[in-house]
């Protein structure tokens, strides 16, 4: 008998040379017609499009001019040189052709479609959507092209025509059970939590083990301040990767820790890792035995805390045995914590001592209100996240903060972001330090610095969760799109009783964002004048 697989390989294989003797047919007929009739358009256009389907794009565009210099204005010959074009990454030219389809006959679904996927590669997103939205009102029943519409509006943060993109999805197909689920996630972000639930809930009963829908629901209501549901739709994640530590849960519950080694391990950035270490001492204080795994960057900072038994980083064995393990940020919900009960012995990160010591003389006869600043985020972390959730803010628009007087700004900014200092307006003097944590390791410096900080200001990232774990009063500065642990509608959070949020009201609206900070910092120095 033949393998199957050796069977399937040569089907494929006999189907490829079948297709190619074909095609290879097709341009040999084509090619007679034209040495006969050089200027057959209908001949030139099909032997175009088949060279196209071959994948031989140069001799597909040679035909497609040919036709064209024939008949300028010839719609599938401009149509198919935009395509061929595209194909070979010519995105400039390509343009100029669809566009001069779309003039001669706008109603053309196709020249909308493909201009719409040029501008989305260029991430020219409005223009994207423009051309998208013509060949949605030309094929409305179209629902490959309503789902790439709604996508698109989500990303600029349109969520409400975002949803209702996928709503129409839902009238036209009612189990499209994707099309909820997206629909649900853009009214989450439009912060309309009830809607959000109710679509999410209509995609699980279509799909009890949609995956997507039930952890993007437990996180709305973690959003929401629901954490007893929010946990739940976490945990189902982790019971479905089998790190749920069924064990450690059961021991917590009983209060029977006494005597048990867990091991912790890094889970998602260093902000997580510094924002949930501080379970790890929860642990120590039942009775535990800790033995914590770090990314490398953070081991000399989190070396300090004395409630860990041994510290290691990822790829160093622990060197003795373990009862249970969690990922450091699910043990939130393996804690099963609420906004009464998440830990808030704060400081539970400690500079290093000398170093502290060693700053606070730097800071000695600096006078006025001494305030740490980080406007950029990881930008290769934003470049996963929609346009709405980029949290970073260009240097210059904190320049409005220098109209605040007695204060002295500090950059806490490391990574590429540094170099927007040197583009400053002259009245908005930010400081910067030499070889920031270059010598200590990350943060270290950092750490001992924010002690003698009044407050920092900085953009989501870890110096926000930092300036938090110390203690230091921190504005918190948020786009339109945030993330779970930022509960909705709220200025405070529970996680961090010294920070202060201050979120977009709308879409890129950092402006607004700075304004509030500014009449914040204005109030905070005149607070701390009274106070002395």
């Amino acid at each position: 008998m033949v393998n199957k697989k050796v069977a399937f390989f040569l089907i494929c294989v006999l189907s490829s040379r079948f297709l190619s003797a074909t095609e290879d047919s097709t341009i040999q007929k084509y090619q007679k017609i034209l040495a006969k009739d050089p200027i057959n358009v209908v001949a030139l256009l099909h032997l175009a499009h088949t060279f196209m389907q071959n994948k031989q794009y140069n001799e597909a565009e040679i035909h497609y001019k040919k036709a064209l210099r024939i008949n300028p204005n010839n719609t599938q010959a401009l149509l198919g040189l935009g395509k061929t074009l595209r194909v070979q990454s010519n995105l400039e030219e390509a343009k100029k052709y669809l566009v001069r389809v779309i003039e001669i006959d706008p109603n053309i679904a196709d020249a909308h479609i493909i201009l719409g996927k040029l501008f989305l590669v260029q991430k020219d997103y409005e223009n994207a959507i423009s051309h998208y939205e013509e060949a949605v009102a030309l094929k409305p029943k179209n629902i490959r092209l309503k789902f790439e519409l709604g996508n698109l509006l989500a990303i600029v943060g349109r969520c409400q025509e975002s949803a209702d993109q996928y709503l129409d999805i839902v009238k036209l197909c009612p189990n499209h059970y994707q099309a909820m689920h997206n629909a649900g996630y853009s009214l989450k972000v439009k912060g309309d939590i009830e809607k959000a639930i109710e679509l999410y809930n209509r995609a699980i009963e279509l799909k009890p083990d949609y995956e997507e829908a039930i952890y993007a629901r437990g996180l709305v209501y973690l959003s929401s301040g629901n954490f007893k549901k929010g946990w739940e739709g976490f945990s189902w994640r982790l019971k479905k990767e089998k790190r749920n530590a069924e064990k450690l849960r059961t021991w917590i519950k009983n209060n029977d820790l006494q005597g048990k080694t867990i091991y912790l391990i890094p889970e998602g950035g260093l902000g997580d890792t510094i924002q949930f270490i501080r379970y790890a001492e929860e642990l120590k204080k039942r009775g535990a035995t800790v033995i914590v795994s770090v990314q490398k960057p953070l081991k000399a900072l989190i070396s300090n805390c004395d409630y860990i038994d041994l510290l290691i980083t990822p790829g160093q064995k622990t060197r003795k045995s373990y009862h249970d393990f969690s990922g450091i940020l699910s043990l939130a919900a393996i804690f099963e914590s609420d906004e009464e009960t998440i830990p808030k012995n704060i400081p539970y990160i400690f500079p290093d001592k000398d170093l502290t010591e060693q700053w606070g003389n730097y800071f000695a006869d600096k006078k006025g209100l001494n305030v740490g600043i980080c406007w950029e985020a990881d930008l290769v972390n934003d470049s996963r996240r929609l346009l709405v959730a980029h949290r970073s803010i260009p240097l210059k628009k904190l320049a409005h903060l220098s109209q605040v007087k007695n204060v002295n700004f500090y950059s806490l900014q490391k990574s590429k972001g540094v170099s927007q200092i040197q583009d400053l307006p002259s009245d908005f003097a930010v400081n910067t330090f030499e070889n920031l944590d270059e010598n200590h390791g990350a943060f270290m410096d950092t750490a001992a610095i924010m002690k003698h900080l009044d407050l920092v200001i900085t953009v989501d990232t870890a110096i926000a969760h930092l300036a938090g774990a110390l203690g230091v009063p921190v504005f918190l500065m948020l786009p339109y799109n945030t993330d779970w642990r930022w509960i909705l509608n709220r200025t405070d959070t529970p996680w961090y009783p010294a920070m202060k949020i201050f979120k977009q009201p709308a879409p890129f609206d950092w402006d607004s964002v700075v304004e509030s900070v500014k009449k914040a910092v204005q109030q905070f120095e005149e607070d701390k004048k009274r106070s002395i």
